[in-house]
Protein backbone atom coordinates (compact mmCIF):
# COMPACT_ATOMS: atom_id res chain seq x y z
CA UNK A 1 0.00 0.00 0.00
CA UNK A 2 3.23 2.02 0.43
CA UNK A 3 4.26 1.97 -3.30
CA UNK A 4 2.54 3.46 -7.02
CA UNK A 5 2.48 1.82 -10.11
CA UNK A 6 4.87 4.14 -11.47
CA UNK A 7 7.44 6.30 -9.45
CA UNK A 8 11.05 6.00 -8.75
CA UNK A 9 12.55 2.49 -7.73
CA UNK A 10 12.58 2.70 -3.39
CA UNK A 11 16.60 2.81 -2.67
CA UNK A 12 17.81 0.83 0.14
CA UNK A 13 18.05 3.28 3.36
CA UNK A 14 21.87 2.20 3.95
CA UNK A 15 22.37 3.02 0.25
CA UNK A 16 20.66 7.05 0.73
CA UNK A 17 22.25 7.52 3.59
CA UNK A 18 25.36 7.23 2.20
CA UNK A 19 25.01 9.20 -0.90
CA UNK A 20 22.78 11.52 0.69
CA UNK A 21 19.52 10.74 -0.99
CA UNK A 22 17.46 10.87 2.33
CA UNK A 23 15.72 14.07 2.00
CA UNK A 24 16.50 13.63 -1.75
CA UNK A 25 13.53 15.33 -4.50
CA UNK A 26 12.80 11.73 -5.89
CA UNK A 27 11.51 10.98 -2.34
CA UNK A 28 8.60 13.76 -2.93
CA UNK A 29 6.26 11.08 -4.82
CA UNK A 30 5.82 7.85 -3.86
CA UNK A 31 8.56 4.85 -5.05
CA UNK A 32 7.08 2.59 -7.31
CA UNK A 33 6.99 -0.78 -8.94
CA UNK A 34 8.15 0.80 -12.46
CA UNK A 35 9.42 4.04 -13.15
CA UNK A 36 12.19 5.98 -15.56
CA UNK A 37 14.83 4.39 -14.46
CA UNK A 38 13.87 1.13 -15.41
CA UNK A 39 12.90 1.86 -18.84
CA UNK A 40 15.59 3.83 -19.36
CA UNK A 41 19.46 3.25 -21.21
CA UNK A 42 21.16 3.55 -18.28
CA UNK A 43 19.24 0.93 -16.06
CA UNK A 44 22.34 -1.40 -16.39
CA UNK A 45 24.03 1.26 -14.24
CA UNK A 46 23.82 2.10 -10.48
CA UNK A 47 20.67 3.59 -9.32
CA UNK A 48 21.98 6.23 -7.00
CA UNK A 49 24.63 7.21 -9.48
CA UNK A 50 21.90 8.40 -12.35
CA UNK A 51 19.14 9.67 -9.69
CA UNK A 52 18.87 12.35 -11.94
CA UNK A 53 16.34 10.50 -13.99
CA UNK A 54 13.92 10.53 -10.95
CA UNK A 55 14.69 14.13 -10.70
CA UNK A 56 13.48 14.71 -14.22
CA UNK A 57 10.34 12.51 -13.68
CA UNK A 58 9.68 14.30 -10.21
CA UNK A 59 9.45 17.44 -11.67
CA UNK A 60 7.15 16.68 -14.63
CA UNK A 61 5.35 13.69 -13.57
CA UNK A 62 1.58 13.13 -15.63
CA UNK A 63 -0.96 10.86 -16.36
CA UNK A 64 0.49 10.65 -19.85
CA UNK A 65 3.92 9.90 -18.79
CA UNK A 66 3.21 7.21 -16.27
CA UNK A 67 1.22 5.70 -18.78
CA UNK A 68 4.37 6.10 -21.61
CA UNK A 69 6.62 4.50 -18.70
CA UNK A 70 3.88 1.85 -18.31
CA UNK A 71 4.50 0.84 -22.03
CA UNK A 72 8.17 0.93 -21.75
CA UNK A 73 8.03 -1.31 -19.23
CA UNK A 74 6.24 -4.14 -21.34
CA UNK A 75 8.23 -3.45 -24.16
CA UNK A 76 11.50 -3.89 -22.23
CA UNK A 77 10.25 -7.02 -20.73
CA UNK A 78 8.93 -8.75 -23.74
CA UNK A 79 12.57 -7.63 -25.06
CA UNK A 80 14.41 -9.00 -22.26
CA UNK A 81 16.09 -5.15 -21.45
CA UNK A 82 15.37 -5.26 -17.78
CA UNK A 83 12.48 -3.43 -16.03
Amino acid sequence: GDMSLVGPRPELASVASEYGLIDHPRTLVRPGITGAWQISPLRTELLHENVEIDVDYVRKVTFLGDVKIMLGTVTAVVHGRGA
